[in-house]
């Protein structure tokens, strides 16, 4: 995954990422890691397209303290593809690649090794996936804390090879038979930058898979 598909502040922002303390112990075997990999399939097996309005705030937390908010939508037709029709377009672009890298887990077994971090700090009925990429990457490794239960991502975390961090965690509800996305809270630091944003879906409307 690029850079430029985490989050570009309107102008101000370039993504050069903190180094993190945390180093992760990969130790189950592959196997394990692909089944639950191929287990977050499950939340959007029944669904063939839907739409929601988006609303996305975005704030850095030191000087010039610049916030901006942007409304658009975001709209997924199965298997994998995402589409946002924001007016800011690089935001726009940056939070279509994260969704896709964030909504099609199955390409991360074409595109990175996955195993289970032990090491990893874990509440009550999760588990902590470490992907590290193949081949030349922007990113050292992602690590993705997955509820069991519900088969969802709760958190993903970028870090970068050139020392960097970006983080987003999120919120679902039922909707339609399925859990949707309703909120989601993104980090972003950097050498030069702290910043901070806010996505939240709303007005969904889903179209199901026909039954045969």
């Amino acid at each position: 995954m690029h850079r430029d598909l985490v989050w570009a502040r309107a102008g101000v922002l370039t993504l050069v990422l903190l180094s993190s303390t945390h180093v992760p112990t990969a130790a189950a075997p592959p196997s394990a890691a692909a089944a639950i990999v191929d287990g977050l399939a499950v939340r959007l097996a029944n669904v063939a397209d839907y739409r929601a309005d988006l609303e996305l705030h975005v704030r850095m937390r030191h000087f010039p303290f610049i916030r901006a908010s942007f409304r658009g939508s975001i709209t997924f037709n199965a298997p994998d593809t995402f589409s946002v029709s924001l007016r800011q377009h690089s935001l726009a672009q940056s939070y279509q690649r994260a969704m896709t890298e964030m909504g099609d887990p199955g390409a991360w077994l074409r595109s990175y090794d996955i195993s289970i971090d032990a090491g990893a700090p874990q509440a009550q009925g999760q588990i902590t996936l470490l992907l590290l990429p193949r081949g030349v990457a922007d990113n050292d490794r992602i690590v993705v804390d997955v509820d069991q239960t519900s088969r969802t991502i709760q958190r993903i975390e970028w870090f970068f090879k050139d020392g960097g961090r970006v983080s987003m965690t999120q919120q679902y509800v039922p909707i339609g038979g399925s859990l949707m996305i309703t909120h989601q809270d993104i980090d972003i630091v950097t050498h030069d930058a702290n910043v901070t944003a806010q996505a939240d879906l709303r007005n969904y409307s889903i179209e199901p898979l026909a039954a045969f």
